[in-house]
């Protein structure tokens, strides 16, 4: 029994662990993301229109990602959807900086 407990005690310590490391990197790529956006509007890459919709998709993904770690913790399956979000938005600031 006492085996048990402390096995489940080390167990969630380390889910605990593994979900802020998670979250750290999902917040560097959204702070990432918002320099590409900044620095795209300030060299002129991007028009006004183009800005606004990618920072409008940026900040979605920033509010799911604010109303998910609301609990304290990021599932796999959550962390999973985040990161197809910014793929999704990283592949739009590349588009819309390139675009002829």
């Amino acid at each position: 029994m006492r085996r048990t407990v402390m096995f489940s005690t080390v167990v969630l310590v380390l889910l605990g662990l593994i979900s802020v490391a998670f979250a750290a990197g999902i917040r560097e790529r959204i702070g990432d993301q918002q320099r590409r956006i900044d620095k795209g509007i300030a060299s002129g890459e991007l028009s006004k229109q183009e800005a606004e919709t990618l920072q409008d998709n940026l900040s979605w993904i920033k509010y799911e990602f604010a109303r998910l770690t609301d609990d304290g913790m990021v599932t796999p399956a959550e962390t999973k959807r985040l990161d197809g979000l910014l793929d999704r938005n990283d592949k739009m600031i590349a588009d819309k900086k390139h675009n002829p």
